[in-house]
C-alpha cells in the first residue's frame, strides 16, 4: 500500500506520524501564554524538530535491533527493513545522520540545557529500546520519564518556566 520506492521506505522508517508527541515541547510556551514571542516560537519550533530527528533516530535503531522479532510480528512485519523493502545497510548510516544532525541543531541554535535535555532523552529511549521496555512497570516509568523530558526541553529550549504542577500533571497522565 505504501509503494516500494526507497523515499517512501526511508519516510516509513522515520515514522513521522509519531512526531505528534514531541508537540509537548510547546505546552510550556502555549500555558505561559507566549505563543506571540516569535524568539521563543522559532526555538519551540527548532526543539520540536530536534526531538523528532532524535526519535526517528531511535526508531531506527529499534527497527534494526527487533528485525527478526517484527518480521513475525502481524503487524510489524510490514516496516520497512522488517519487509524487506529497505536494505538494513541502509539502517545504520540513517541512525547516524538523524543524530548527528540532532546534535548539531540541538548545539548551534537552542541553549547548553535543553541539549543534555535532549541527550538525556536520546539516551533512555536506547536504553529503553534495547533493555527497559522489557521490565515490567520499568518501561511504563521510563515512557513516562520522556514524555516529562519533552516538558522540560521546552521549557529550556524557550526560556519559559516548567512548573511542579504541569511536571505532577504530566506523571499522572
Amino acid at each position: 500500500p505504501y509503494g516500494s520506492f526507497p523515499a517512501v521506505q526511508l519516510l516509513r522508517v522515520l515514522r513521522p506520524h509519531q512526531w505528534v508527541k514531541n508537540l509537548l515541547v510547546f505546552a510550556p510556551l502555549v500555558l505561559a501564554q507566549q505563543l506571540g514571542d516569535r524568539a521563543r516560537l522559532t526555538a519551540a519550533g527548532l526543539a520540536f524538530l530536534a526531538f523528532s530527528l532524535a526519535a526517528s533516530g531511535v526508531y531506527v535503531v529499534n527497527d534494526l535491533l527487533d528485525v527478526e522479532a517484527d518480521r513475525v510480528h502481524p503487524t510489524k512485519r510490514n516496516r520497512p527493513f522488517a519487509s524487506g523493502t529497505l536494505a538494513m545497510r541502509a539502517g545504520p548510516p540513517l541512525a547516524t545522520v538523524l543524530f548527528l544532525v540532532t546534535a548539531v541543531l540541538s548545539a548551534v541554535w537552542l541553549r547548553p540545557a535543553f541539549a543534555l535535555l535532549l541527550a538525556s532523552y536520546v539516551a533512555l529511549a536506547l536504553l529503553y529500546t534495547v533493555w527497559l521496555k522489557r521490565v515490567l512497570l520499568v518501561d511504563v516509568f521510563t515512557l513516562t520519564s520522556l514524555y516529562v523530558l519533552r516538558l522540560l526541553a521546552g521549557g529550556y529550549a524557550t526560556d519559559t518556566r516548567v512548573t511542579e504542577w504541569l511536571i505532577a500533571f504530566a506523571v499522572f497522565l
